[in-house]
């Protein structure tokens, strides 16, 4: 689905402070992956080792990596090119 400025701009907007830093550690880390991300994220909650310390709310983020991964699924865009902190 073909995305303009506009869409883009208002699904920024609507992200929260903690969903531009998962898009921004997706972006740089994981080479914007969210499957990576997730596989790193479900080992640190299993106790393997891992990658990225994201803080104590690792099933919020594997929440919010599910439903960015959908943002950018229906409209064909990679959020990490869009949000900077």
């Amino acid at each position: 689905m073909p995305t303009n400025s506009k869409d883009v701009a208002d699904i920024i907007k609507g992200l929260t402070q903690q969903d531009q830093v998962l898009v921004v550690c997706n972006y740089e880390l994981y080479d914007g992956r969210w499957d990576l991300m997730t596989h790193d994220l479900v080992q640190r909650l299993e106790g393997r080792p891992y990658i990225l310390k994201l803080g104590e709310r690792i099933k919020e983020d594997i929440e919010r990596v599910k439903k960015l991964q959908q943002i950018e699924n229906d409209f064909g865009i990679m959020l990490g090119d869009f949000v900077k902190i």
